[in-house]
């Protein structure tokens, strides 16, 4: 069963709800080993976070990791996920999908992973981010003892999106994801879809009415099912909320 540490933490003004679920050590190490291998490396200290699409206020970050010892202690302690760039978008030498880090860039969380297993031997991390199913995204932040260059990455961008899959089925497994907030627990009928991508357009319930050769009252009978099929307040949150579950 997973474990709700009822973590709850002000990232830059938006509220997360940090969950660690029980994942099976086999797991664990067998996510190193995918990352060692593919880095050639004797090993590596990483951090998983599966964050879901909505509420965008209060978002639920799910997260397992390979920190041990002192280092998971610390992290705890000082709840390092707090300031963790991967969480809050404050991240360095950026670019789209993954950013590089080292040492000296001194970004609060990414000291744990350098610091972890082998104190001083980490000398680069990678952040990586990669779109999950239902509008959840994967981030894995990861130390190492190569050195990482954009090259390699680019290269390597494929197997490194298998390993962060591999990691979302480790928590999916445990039931994570089956919320009403889920693509596959709407369904949105093709009139419907249509009125609302004319309103994410920009169109007034009199202008999708003209476009669509009905009634206004008729569009505003379909935002009524469609608010309530999403489980929104108004039309405004149905139209956030249908994008960013790509339902349009």
């Amino acid at each position: 069963m997973a474990v709700n540490l009822g973590k709850r933490s002000l990232i830059r003004g938006f509220e997360n709800n940090l969950r660690r679920p029980q994942i099976h050590l086999s797991e664990i190490n067998g996510v190193e080993k995918l990352l060692n291998s593919l880095f050639n490396s004797g090993s590596s200290s990483y951090i998983f976070y599966l964050t879901s699409p909505i509420p965008l206020s209060s978002r639920d970050v799910i997260c397992f990791d390979n920190l041990v010892g002192d280092t998971l202690s610390q992290y705890n302690v000082e709840k390092g996920w707090e300031k963790d760039p991967a969480l809050i978008h404050k991240c360095k030498k950026c670019s789209g999908h993954y950013n590089m880090w080292s040492q000296e860039d001194h970004l609060h969380s990414n000291c744990y992973l350098l610091d972890n297993h082998k104190k001083g031997k980490y000398c680069k991390g990678l952040t990586f981010r990669a779109k999950g199913r239902d509008g959840f995204t994967g981030i894995l932040s990861v130390a190492t003892e190569i050195q990482l260059t954009s090259k390699f990455i680019e290269e390597h961008s494929f197997h490194i999106n298998y390993i962060i899959e591999k990691c979302c089925d480790s928590i999916w497994k445990l039931g994570f994801g089956n919320s009403k907030h889920n693509k596959k627990n709407i369904e949105l009928s093709s009139r419907e879809i249509q009125v609302i991508r004319l309103a994410a357009d920009g169109y007034t319930s009199e202008q999708s009415a003209s476009k669509l050769f009905v009634t206004k009252s008729t569009i505003n009978f379909h935002f009524k099912r469609i608010i309530s099929k999403l489980d929104c307040c108004n039309k405004t949150q149905a139209v956030a909320k249908a994008i960013i579950l790509n339902l349009v």
